[in-house]
């Protein structure tokens, strides 16, 4: 079975939280959990799964998805963005496994 993986960018997130001013960190955080709920809801309906890393990275497990249903997740994600979004997919039948170390001196 293939794995695939889409890596959502928010892009110019920092320079957008940084303009909000000293009083912020209500706004981010509201903003952080309503993109998550929609990125989980917009995944969940595709049949795939959102995982948060950073708050300007979103992972999302599409195996299984054509391109164009990543798109419509992605779409739905940068509709709810105060940023740019970029999307990026990469498909391997397993994770990678590390080279055999040399063996000797």
């Amino acid at each position: 079975m293939e794995v695939k993986l889409t890596l959502v960018e928010l892009r110019g997130y920092r320079d957008w939280t940084e303009l909000l001013g000293s009083d912020r960190e209500w706004r981010i955080q509201s903003t952080q959990a309503r993109l998550y709920e929609v990125a989980s809801r917009a995944s969940a309906s595709a049949s795939a799964l959102a995982v948060p890393l950073r708050y300007d990275y979103i992972l999302l497990v599409t195996t299984g998805l054509e391109e164009t249903e990543v798109k419509e997740v992605v779409d739905e994600i940068a509709a709810a963005a105060p940023v740019g979004v970029r999307h990026a997919s990469a498909c391997a039948r397993g994770p990678l496994m590390p080279s055999p170390r040399p063996s000797g001196p």
